[in-house]
């Protein structure tokens, strides 16, 4: 489906996530496209950053056709190209008037509204688009391979299928089905930009809400700096697949047995699902966070635990606690979610209030 200006996507997935049993909304996003003003021969230019993409579909679809189609599911092209070696799509003699152009296929990329004037313009008379799509943030790794779970931990996947793509590719380079453990591993090691097709399931959910999407990765074998593993938590939102890459946590010693649960700018977050785990991965204690972004545990709960929190938008909390016996002087725990938007990837958090209440 291709995506028009100021207008709210429709959604990538239909239906209710699950978390301990419970309903859990997918969340919708909103794309504001660019518009560009060219003459009538114009250059559409495919790249990632500065780098030329060969390879890939470029599509052109009259916006007055598009208005005309509106509610329909799929939009057809009046043109198709292919971007050339240097990553270059020459188009000429195009009528004047309102377009859209996009980058289709795996990765698919951006899009922008073309405003085609029969008179010259200034500047250089050419589209850039972005391929493939890194709105998420494209992964960095020095291999294609680690681990992808679900960031709701109640409703793990039982499979994800998996293909490999690169720009121009006519067929996927490699297939790959993980399993419930959610673990893959390419043995392509060539430099380059490559397309990780995902397709999860998951029971309780419902087909239009499966986590489906690409995911954007820059290989780099030689680099000192990236790890070999990739982990990956994945989401949904109406834009499509979302993914937070965040490291464990330490254990934190915690006496308080009160958590309060803030956005990135400490606004409060409430009904914030939390669950608290023992060892052997048993709910000892589950529930959400109040109107005030608050909750308490039970106060009897003691030693090694994991305590869980996911909410709609942001990233997944997992963090180790270590509960000692009730302290009523003790800091609470304060928890900062990262929120899962675009390139604005965050990872969530934790810390003990400085300066513990009195009663």
């Amino acid at each position: 489906m291709s995506i028009r200006r100021e207008i709210p996507l429709l959604y990538v997935a239909a239906g209710f996530l699950l978390f301990m049993g419970l309903s859990w909304r997918a969340d919708a996003c909103w794309v504001t496209l660019a518009t560009v003003h060219v003459s009538t021969n114009f250059r559409v230019i495919v790249q990632h950053g500065s780098t030329p993409i060969p390879g890939v579909q470029v599509a052109v679809f009259d916006n007055a056709d598009l208005e005309k189609s509106h509610g329909e599911t799929e939009w057809k092209p009046i043109l198709t190209f292919v971007a050339g070696p240097a990553g270059a799509v020459d188009i000429l003699n195009m009528k004047p008037g309102s377009y859209l152009i996009e980058t289709k296929g795996p990765g698919r990329g951006s899009a922008v509204n073309a405003e085609v004037s029969a008179k010259p313009v200034k500047g250089n008379n050419r589209i850039s688009l972005e391929w493939p799509a890194s709105w998420t943030g494209i992964v960095k790794a020095r291999t294609l391979a680690g681990t992808l779970a679900s960031n709701n931990p109640s409703v793990p996947f039982q499979d994800i299928h998996l293909e490999l793509w690169t720009a121009g590719a006519q067929s996927p380079l490699a297939v790959e089905d993980t399993g419930a453990a959610g673990h893959f591993k390419f043995s392509e090691l060539k430099s380059g930009i490559y397309v990780l097709h995902v397709r999860g399931q998951q029971q309780g959910v419902g087909p239009t809400w499966q986590v489906e999407g690409d995911i954007p990765f820059e290989l780099s074998p030689s680099s000192a700096d990236l790890s070999d593993d990739v982990s990956l938590n994945l989401a949904m939102t109406s834009c499509g697949i979302t993914y937070s890459r965040c490291a464990v946590p330490s254990v934190v010693t915690m006496a308080s047995r009160r958590i309060r649960v803030r956005d990135p700018l400490g606004a409060v977050i409430a009904r914030a699902e939390y669950a608290l785990e023992d060892q052997s991965r048993a709910v000892k204690a589950h529930g959400y966070t109040d109107s005030n972004g608050t909750a308490e545990l039970p106060p009897d709960l003691l030693g090694k635990m994991t305590l869980v929190i996911a909410s709609p938008g942001f990233s997944l909390l997992k963090q180790p606690l270590d509960l000692r016996a009730r302290d009523a002087n003790a800091g609470d725990l304060l928890v900062s979610m990262g929120v899962t938007f675009g390139e604005k990837n965050q990872c969530s958090a934790v810390s003990l209030e400085k300066h513990a209440r009195r009663k």
